[in-house]
């Protein structure tokens, strides 16, 4: 399960939109905005719901299940403030986004 995976057609996310994929059986949020594309574990810190089910406006994302509010550029959380997402590295290669799951979910 370590290394690179391809995880989502690059030219399918649009900017500023988001999509939840499964890589190497893991759920993954995919988010681009101008700034590029990042990936985090597609589960709220709070009870593990779904982030692609939240509601994505600028740089921040709200859990649908229970509002809680994360910044999109840094995975901390805003309210409340003592959360993050975990993050994986991401980057495109060819016409692919790819994703290295982190260690915690490899």
């Amino acid at each position: 399960m370590t290394g690179w995976h391809d995880a989502y057609d690059e030219a399918e996310l649009w900017e500023d939109d988001m999509v939840g994929v499964k890589v190497a059986g893991e759920p993954v949020l995919l988010i681009r905005d101008a700034g590029g594309v990042r990936a985090f574990r597609d589960k709220c810190p709070h009870q593990d719901n779904p982030l692609s089910d939240g509601l994505l406006e600028g740089d921040t994302l709200t859990c649908a299940f229970h509002m809680w509010i994360f910044d999109t550029l840094t995975g901390e959380s805003i309210n409340p403030t003592d959360e993050c997402l975990t993050a994986h590295q991401c980057r495109i290669e060819g016409d692919k986004i790819q994703v290295k799951l982190s260690s915690a979910e490899a």
